[in-house]
This record gives structure tokens, C-alpha cells and sequence, in this order.
């Protein structure tokens, strides 16, 4: 197959002397698309490493379904590896997420509310990203992958349906083999579905014995799930041949991975340390970042119900935190997530087992069963819940310092359910200095906020990783 050139590329978008420098050309582009070239120049010392110059490097592609959201953007669908030597792409294939199972492999025990509420035992590569933090779960499911592979893994990048958007939108179009229309940023999301539009009885009604996105047992089931998998992979490969080809504008194409990035339907994470302090310096790792000091929360969702609802579920969040008991003393928190499944259907007695419906509108059209995890500042004391039966929840050490609540509540369709976290900050945090940075989860959509600090009250939309106020009160 055909190669693309990296190196000259690279230096090319970046204005390098002596290349043509297309970027430095189109200098309102430049300034949406600054820090990712900022990022590959602070990269340049890394260059020979992270292109194979001195050996070739395997990525693996984490490719997630957010209609499916898990902790780091949605379901692991997908794993590809791109093999990249002497700074050219040498190789690229997928394979199905449930191809990668052995009975002769050991696992590790599933998470505990995985274990509960899915009724997974094991964790096998296509749920190991339950931990929100990319660089924890990447450790985890590059072990996992290389147990399966035999293969070693130099880094890991996840993509969703919105980086298939920012491409083929950047691309124009694409065209992909067995599909009469052309791909674009508009019908991408379309195109999709029709590979689920299938009737059941072609693809067999047997859900398989397995949870998730595994298929029935028949011949039929089996092709059917091939063939809806292999969408994202066929766009990839189209796309690709699209870039070797050419056939592209570099200022459109930086300026959508730079919106891909920030918005973090694109994660990265790298086997070298030097790479990977770039990447969380620009808070494209997909990482929890919580501050050494002030006030922190990230909201994280795992659907648990095997379902697609993710696809049109609403989210909202309110923020209030206030210091009852003076300004010296802890301040108290209550936070309110407000989750809207507005599908107008019935899912006679929300049964969470893993079922195909008639079209993948049946499996939007269902209850919400979600597992939330709230990460807020380490020492944090939760005081109430509401809206979460008592006997799921949960208060733990989390990731990166922070403290952890959880908790399991379903949300039928056609309504709204509001879950409620009261606690208190640990001392320290005080009015005169507040803080506060909000990440928004990959995988959802830009996410409404109500802050309200005393008396000072802001509103807002996160559309990027993180939100933050700094302003002092």
C-alpha cells in the first residue's frame, strides 16, 4: 500500500524552513489551529521516536462508541494498530473488540459494579478502559492487548463518531467501499445506523451469550456484526487513502484535529514520559487533572444497560458551593446532575439484559441504567445522596488524589431524574482564593452549567475538556 509521508508532512503544516509552510499561509486558521503546532514542535525531540525512525512504533486505536459511553468516551467497539517505520504509516488493520478473548488467557476480576450490574466477571481488553484516567485504563488495556496479541504496544489514541466527523468534515467527503453515498460530516452518523438497520430475523434474534455489543449465534448474526463493526475501520482506510493521495487541504485538516483534540473525542497517551508531559500539558491525554489546590469535579458516566440511549440522553449540571459555617470552616457542596432521556417510547420493565432490537432506534428508545462516579478534591466527606438507591453508593479513594462517590440509578424514557450530591470540601479551600476546573467526560456532548459560588452565580456551556473559574470572591 501506499505510505504517508509523516516527516515531511509535519514540518510541512508547521511552516519548517524550507517546506512549504501551508499553515503559515492562512494565518486566521493559524490561530485555531496554534497549539497543535505549538504541540508538534515542543514534540520535535521526540520526532525520531514517535515516527519510527529507530524502530518501528505500534499504536493502538481505541475505537469507542459513545452512544455507548463508558468511562474514557463510550464502548470499545473496535482496536486497531497502526505501524508506523522510517516516518511512514507501514500498516493499519482493525479487529472486533470481542475477537480479543482466549479461554486460555487468565483475566483479572471485572470491577465490582461491573460485576453487579452487568454481569461481567472478567475483565477482557474491550472494557478496560473503566477507569476515567486514559494513562491508568491504557496501562490496563495494553496489558490486556498484549496477552491477546503477543504484540507490544508504544502508545494509545482513542477515537469516537465525532473524530469521524472532524475527519471526513476536514476530508470534505469520503468514499467507502459498499456504500453508494458519499461520507460527509452531515450523513456520517446516518450511514452508521443504516449498517444496524437490518430486519432481526436476517441477523438472527439471539442477543449471544456474552453482554454488550456481541451478536447472536447464527451465521447470519455474525456477518451482520461484522459488517456494522467494520464501518468505522473502512472510513479509517478510506481516509487514509485519501491523505496519501493528497486529496486534502492541511489547513482544514489541522484545525479539525485541533478541534477533535480539545474537545477530547481524541485521546493520547504515550509510552515515554517526555511525550506524554507534552500531551498533559495541553490536556490532550485524556487524564484526570486535578489541581494541587482548589476546588475539582468530574462527572463520569458508564452506561450499564447495554444500549445506545447515550446517543440521545441530555445532561445537566448545577454547582453550588457555599461556607455555612463561616469562611474558616470546610465548605459544602451540592452538586446536581439532571439527566433527560426524551425518546417517547416504553421499555416494559427497564430490563437491563443485552438485547438487539428491530433498528438501532429500539436500542435508543430504552431505559438509562447508569453507573455515575463523581471525582472531586481528595479528603472530601459526602454528607447525602439523593436520587441513587442508598445501598449502591459508595465513597472511595480516586485516581489522582481525588476521593470518589459513586452510585447505580436507571432513568426510564420520556423522563427526567435528577441525582444530588451533598458534601464537604476538605479545609483549606476558602472563599478569599476559590478555585474551581470542571472536566466534561469524552464521549458527551457539550454540557450546560449552573455555578453558583455565594452569591456570584455563572452559566454556561462546556464544549472543550474543561471549564474552569478563577476568578477570587
Amino acid at each position: 500500500a501506499e505510505v504517508l509521508p509523516l516527516v515531511p508532512a509535519a514540518k510541512a503544516l508547521a511552516g519548517a524552513p524550507g517546506y512549504g509552510g501551508a499553515i503559515a499561509q492562512a494565518p486566521e486558521r493559524l490561530l485555531s489551529a496554534g497549539r497543535l503546532l505549538d504541540t508538534a514542535m515542543a514534540l520535535e525531540p521526540h520526532w525520531e521516536w514517535l515516527l519510527g525512525l529507530d524502530a518501528p512504533r505500534r499504536y493502538l486505536l481505541l475505537v469507542q462508541n459513545n452512544h455507548e459511553l463508558r468511562a474514557t468516551g463510550g464502548f470499545l467497539s473496535s482496536f486497531g494498530t497502526v505501524v508506523v517505520e522510517q516516518g511512514q504509516i507501514a500498516d493499519l488493520a482493525f479487529v472486533d473488540s470481542y475477537e480479543l478473548f482466549s479461554t486460555a488467557h487468565e483475566y483479572p476480576p471485572a470491577p465490582e459494579p461491573m460485576q453487579r450490574y452487568m454481569g461481567i466477571q472478567l475483565l477482557t481488553p474491550r472494557d478496560g478502559n473503566w477507569s476515567p484516567d486514559l494513562p491508568t485504563a491504557a496501562e490496563t488495556i495494553r496489558k490486556l492487548y498484549t496477552q491477546e496479541t503477543g504484540q507490544a504496544v508504544d502508545g494509545i489514541i482513542t477515537v469516537d463518531l465525532d473524530t469521524v466527523r472532524h475527519i471526513v468534515k476536514a476530508l470534505g467527503s469520503v468514499r467507502v467501499e459498499g456504500v453508494t453515498t458519499p461520507i460527509t460530516a452531515e450523513n456520517v452518523e446516518q450511514e452508521l445506523v443504516q449498517l444496524w438497520e437490518q430486519p432481526v430475523e436476517q441477523a438472527g434474534e439471539q442477543a449471544g451469550e456474552q453482554a454488550g455489543e456481541t451478536g447472536g449465534v447464527t451465521d447470519a448474526t455474525s456477518d451482520w456484526r461484522e459488517k456494522r463493526k467494520a464501518f468505522v475501520p473502512l472510513i479509517a482506510g478510506a481516509a487514509l487513502s485519501q491523505l496519501q493521495a493528497g486529496k486534502y487541504d492541511a489547513t482544514d485538516l489541522v484545525a479539525e484535529l485541533t478541534s477533535a483534540l480539545d474537545h477530547r473525542s481524541i485521546q493520547v497517551w504515550m509510552d515515554r514520559a517526555g511525550v506524554q508531559k507534552v500531551l498533559a500539558d495541553q490536556k490532550w491525554d485524556g487524564g484526570l487533572h486535578p489541581p494541587t489546590d482548589g476546588d475539582f469535579l468530574a462527572v463520569v458516566d458508564s452506561n450499564v444497560g447495554y444500549n445506545k440511549v447515550d446517543a440521545a440522553l441530555q445532561r445537566a449540571l448545577q454547582y453550588e458551593v457555599a461556607w455555612p459555617q463561616g469562611p474558616e470552616q470546610p465548605a459544602e457542596v451540592m452538586l446536581t446532575m439532571t439527566y433527560t432521556q426524551p425518546v417517547v417510547a416504553e421499555d416494559p420493565g427497564c430490563n437491563p439484559a443485552p438485547r438487539y432490537g428491530d433498528n438501532y432506534a429500539d436500542l435508543i428508545a430504552r431505559c438509562y441504567f447508569d453507573y455515575i462516579r463523581v471525582f472531586v478534591p481528595g479528603g472530601s466527606e459526602l454528607m447525602n445522596v439523593s436520587g441513587i438507591d442508598p445501598q449502591t453508593v459508595t465513597s472511595t479513594v480516586g485516581e489522582k488524589g481525588t476521593q470518589q462517590f459513586g452510585g447505580y440509578f436507571v432513568v426510564p424514557p420520556n423522563s427526567t431524574k435528577s441525582i444530588t450530591f451533598t458534601y464537604r470540601l476538605p479545609a483549606g479551600i476558602t472563599p478569599q482564593d476559590y478555585s474551581l476546573r470542571i472536566q466534561r467526560q469524552s464521549g458527551t456532548d457539550p454540557l450546560p452549567i449552573r455555578v453558583a459560588v455565594n452569591e456570584m452565580v455563572r452559566t454556561g456551556t462546556i464544549k472543550d475538556g474543561e471549564w474552569e473559574w478563577q476568578q477570587a470572591i
